[in-house]
This record gives structure tokens, C-alpha cells and sequence, in this order.
């Protein structure tokens, strides 16, 4: 099978379909081909842009791809584009829930939370959560992590308190190896807090985002025998669930009575 994967750039994003992907991969033998898109949807409906997909779609025509997958808002306009432009026309996969045009894909992989504006679509796989890597790498005892989040629409984020969770939960635990990571959301504000508390910690490492890439949010996730997340971010829930070792979330204040995250 030959797949055109359609990336956003957005970690979140790429992770879920990567975990697709490898599940594909298991049972079928698949080449995946992958294309960065631009950042800016309305840029599939300009002249220019169409005749670029046109281009890239003559490049892949030897391919004779048979699937186009991609998550996030920016990704869907241009699947359509290149399923209209690629002969044999080939299956459009949208992971997440398109905005527009949905009877237009194939198939739509979307979490069960999106149910109520897609209940009437007969092309959709419902999922709980988010699509995430399954693993069973042993754990190390020695090892714990946490992820933070940030500003969102369903929680508060009280830096004060998240900042006592962490103080607390380090105490309990004092001879591990504690891996603190942000996220883009994370501010700033938090991020030089929490610095701080590393130069009072031996046993906490702060790895930020934007400055720091080893190790890897996913390498510690498989070694941590206890992982701490916050509620807001679905896909850190997921993924830490989906390792072995034990899970937790941050006690964050809901924002509305019918949260439809955790």
C-alpha cells in the first residue's frame, strides 16, 4: 500500500496519525510518502498553490498512491486537493474532525467527544481519546515524569497550584528521578518558576520544550513509573495510559459542568 501523508507540523497532531500508520503497518506492508503543507488553509484555493499540488501530484502519480491521511485544520483542504488530482483516485483519510466538507472524505477517524456534530455522517470511525502508540517497554523504578499543558478552554490553569502538586509529589518520591516537560502552551511565567525550583531540586530536570530535545518527552513516557499530567492536553492523557506504569492527572479546576475531555 502506498500512503501520502499530509503533515501540519503540530506534534500533537503528527503523533496520532503516526500511531495509525504504524497500526497500518503491522498488517499491511505500506510505503509511506511524506509532504509538509502550508500553514495557511486558504492557500489550496489561490492559483498558484493548486498548480503546485498539480505538480507535486505528477511526481506521485508513479507512486499510484492509495490512501492520503492527515490530522489538524490546515491538512484537510489540501487532501481533497490531491485525491482530486491523483488517478486511481485513492481513499481521503481525515484523523480528528474536519470543520468543512465532510461527506467529501472517505473515511474520518474522530475522537467520541465529537460525536454530536458527526452523528449524522455515515463515513466516521469514532475513537475514545486520542489515537496513541501502545507500549510495553519495561519501566526503570527510578524514573518519574511530568507534563504540563497550559492555557486552555476547559481548565484553569492555576500555576500556584500545579506548582504545590509538583513540590508535593516530589517530596513523596524523593530518591526518583523527576523529568519535567512543557508543551508550547506551557507560559512562560511557569517555565521560569519552575527553573527555579530545579536550582533547589537535584532530582528535578526541567526539560523545556523550546530549548532542550534530549531526552525525549516519548523516551522518558516509556521508562517512568509514575507519570503526572495535566487534564488539559487529551493526547499527554492518552499517550501516558497507554504506557505501562501508573498514571495521574494534575488536580485542575474545570471550567464547565460538562467537560468532554477527562
Amino acid at each position: 500500500m502506498n500512503i501520502l501523508w499530509l503533515k501540519d507540523g503540530k506534534l500533537g497532531h503528527e503523533k496520532q496519525v503516526q500511531a495509525l500508520l504504524d497500526e497500518i503497518c503491522k498488517i499491511e506492508e505500506s510505503n509511506i510518502h511524506e509532504r509538509k503543507i502550508e500553514n495557511i488553509s486558504f492557500l489550496s484555493s489561490l492559483n498558484p498553490f493548486k498548480s503546485k499540488i498539480r505538480k507535486d501530484c505528477s511526481i506521485l502519480a508513479s507512486h499510484s498512491i492509495d490512501m492520503i491521511v492527515g490530522a489538524g485544520h490546515n491538512t484537510y483542504s489540501q487532501i481533497l486537493s490531491y485525491k482530486k488530482n491523483l488517478s486511481p483516485i485513492p481513499k481521503a483519510i481525515a484523523i480528528l474532525a474536519p470543520s468543512f466538507r465532510k461527506k467529501d472524505f472517505d473515511f474520518i477517524c474522530a475522537p467520541q467527544h465529537d460525536y454530536e456534530k458527526l452523528e449524522k455522517l455515515k463515513n466516521v470511525i469514532f475513537f475514545e481519546g486520542s489515537l496513541s502508540k501502545v507500549s510495553t517497554h519495561p519501566i526503570d523504578e527510578s524514573i518519574g515524569l511530568i507534563g504540563l499543558g497550559g492555557k486552555n478552554n476547559h481548565y484553569v490553569f492555576n500555576e500556584d497550584s500545579l506548582l504545590n502538586q509538583i513540590q508535593y509529589i516530589v517530596s513523596l518520591f524523593p530518591n526518583k528521578k523527576w523529568f519535567i516537560f512543557n508543551s508550547r502552551r506551557t507560559p512562560e511565567s511557569i517555565n521560569f518558576k519552575i527553573t527555579k525550583l530545579t536550582k533547589k531540586n537535584s532530582n528535578i530536570n526541567f526539560l523545556n520544550f523550546s530549548t532542550i530535545t534530549t531526552p525525549s518527552y516519548n523516551e522518558i513516557l516509556k521508562l517512568a513509573s509514575i507519570k503526572i499530567v495535566s487534564p488539559d492536553s487529551m493526547n499527554m492523557v492518552y499517550e501516558s495510559l497507554s504506557t505501562l506504569g501508573k498514571s495521574y492527572l494534575f488536580d485542575m479546576k474545570s471550567k464547565s459542568l460538562n467537560n468532554k475531555i477527562v
